[in-house]
Formats: structure tokens, sequence, C-alpha cells
């Protein structure tokens, strides 16, 4: 979704077209696409969204129990093997965030080592970081 073929305006025509046609839809959007966010709860009065009022939703850091709790479940259903000090190393070293507990457990279910798994999601955290600032300054 960072980069929508078409344009904005074309997304957003087609988001207001797919509301305008159907009362009993909802989008959610996720991510940190912060100029496609900003837009979307923002919008301008020439943006086909405006009079819409979203609905923001943020979703703070987890809690390290909360975070080796969800990758111990997602781990035990994909039947991965795993240590419980490999997942405190990472939750400890990267992110609680839900988007990292994921990228780095969907590496461990697909039989990815933990160091592997681990230093993917470190490349992946980093080049995340870059977008985000690079966008920043693009605003």
């Amino acid at each position: 979704m960072q980069e929508i073929r078409g344009g904005i305006q074309y997304f957003l025509s087609m988001l207001y077209r797919t509301l305008a046609s159907s009362r009993n839809i909802v989008f959610v959007f996720t991510g940190s696409a912060i100029g496609l966010m900003n837009t979307l709860l923002n919008p301008s009065p020439n943006n086909p969204l405006y009079g819409r009022t979203p609905i923001k939703i943020e979703l703070k850091p987890w809690s390290i129990e909360n975070s080796l709790e969800f990758l111990e479940n997602g781990l035990n259903r994909c039947n991965s093997n795993y240590t419980v000090s490999e997942l405190r190393e990472f939750v400890e070293t990267l992110s609680r965030l839900p988007r990292s507990l994921s990228f780095y457990g969907l590496r461990r279910c697909m039989r990815l080592s933990h160091q592997n798994s681990l230093n993917e999601a470190v490349k992946q955290a980093v080049k995340i970081a870059g977008d985000e600032i690079a966008n920043i300054n693009a605003l």
C-alpha cells in the first residue's frame, strides 16, 4: 500500500465509490505509511472522503508478557521449535510491536533459525524506519 498504483486521488475515489455503493462496509487500514495515513485520517475538503469521520485506533507496543504469549501461541500452532530465551531475546532486542512480532514469528514457522529470523526482522525494521524518515522528509 506504500505505493498506490494510479495515485492517491484514484485510490481515494475508489474508496469513496465503494463506500457510497454499500452501507455495510468498513475499511481497516494498518501500517506506517505516514503520508497515506494522514490523508485518510485528516481529509481535506477536495478529498472524496471529506466528511466521513474515520476512527483512529493506535496500537502501542505490547508488554513483554503479551509479546511472549503472542509468539508462543503462534509458534505452537505451527509446531515450530523454539526456546523462551530465544523469544525473550527477540522481544527485548527488537520490538514489542505486533508487526515485528508477526514478521519474526512467520519466519520461525517457515523453519528459519532464531538467528536468521532475528537478522531478517532487524533488516526489515531498519528499512521501515528509513522509509518512514524519507516519507516525513517528503511531506
